[in-house]
């Protein structure tokens, strides 16, 4: 493959490198600070979901078989609210209605739930004017989940629906991949931090903190880096620390200019690369590749190897 790719070759083959990348860490976090990060264990349902026969609808419940002449009139026995445990407080017989509320329990001897849009109470007897089929406005129990299912699976980024379902099963703390860390490292002799006056031939390091907030948005951990001067020493030192990071990503020196030593310095690490172009203007010197821990830098845990992108953006 030519060492200079298209736009969407290059693309392809770093998004091909980056799933061959395992996480490293676990850590296990409060609910809320697990927004964004990726989870590392199964999420089961605790008991079955719903754990009663829930009403969908407010109106009454009732045993559909007593609605197939209409209108029917049948005697209301009670009410049931939601939360409230009248379940087991009475049975519907033949001929009775329960008042009932949404997300209340259904009781033992009703199969549905009328809407009280098609019901007129007076007193204690109800009159309801449609018919209704058995399961209606009721959810069964555990048609959502029974108890041991897995309602979240490792390897999906937790969200707010995620966040909702480990709550609906009372995990206050869920256990996830430690973010990536990313080394950020701009070069060049014409840079200066943020912080730093600029003299009237340099310029700030906008895209150091570009980068950063990028990679903050996609989940990772951004360790920014002191600016390397167009130095081999300096910046061997640089790239050495970057690699302690799970991800190196270089800003500048990889075009043709006397100066521009990135690749030199990384070929010293004994780097393999990907490619070094790609067909975008600006930023057609780019490299991508991977570093074999060991290989003039420090390892670092377990891993097997390095990856490595340098862009430069004029």
């Amino acid at each position: 493959m030519s060492s200079v790719l298209s736009f969407e070759q290059a693309r392809r083959l770093v998004e091909q490198r980056a799933a061959t990348v395992h996480p490293s860490g676990k850590e296990l976090v409060a609910l809320l600070d697990s927004q964004g990060l990726i989870l590392a264990e199964p999420v089961l349902a605790d008991r079955n979901f719903p754990p009663f026969p829930r009403a969908t609808r407010d109106g009454y419940a009732v045993h559909a078989a007593d609605l197939e002449n209409l209108p029917a009139t049948l005697q209301v026995i009670g009410e049931i609210r939601a939360g409230a445990a009248a379940e087991a407080a009475f049975k519907l017989q033949p001929g009775q209605a329960a008042a009932i509320m949404t997300g209340a329990p259904a009781p033992t001897g009703s199969d549905a739930v009328v809407m009280v849009e098609y019901t007129s109470r007076e007193g204690d007897q109800v009159t309801i004017t449609r018919t209704i089929a058995a399961g209606d406005n009721i959810v069964p129990i555990a048609a959502e989940a029974k108890r041991g299912d897995r309602l979240l699976s490792p390897g999906v980024r937790v969200d707010h629906a995620a966040i909702a379902l480990a709550a609906s099963v009372g995990r206050s703390r869920l256990l996830v991949y430690s973010k990536p860390s990313v080394a950020v490292l701009a070069t060049g002799d014409e840079l200066v931090d943020i912080d730093v006056p600029p003299a009237p031939t340099q310029i700030r390091s906008s895209n150091t903190y570009s980068l950063a907030a990028q990679i903050k948005a996609a989940g990772g951990e951004a360790v920014l880096l002191p600016i390397a001067p167009d130095e081999p020493q300096r910046l061997r030192e640089l790239i050495a620390e970057g690699l302690e990071a799970d991800l190196l990503l270089l800003s500048g020196g990889v075009s043709m200019g006397k100066y521009d030593l990135v690749e030199q310095v990384l070929a010293e690490f004994n780097a393999e690369f990907f490619f070094t172009g790609v067909q975008i203007q600006p930023g057609r010197p780019a490299v991508f590749g991977r570093i074999p821990c060991g290989a003039g830098a420090p390892a670092r845990k377990s891993q097997a190897e390095k990856e490595h992108i340098n862009s430069r953006i004029d």
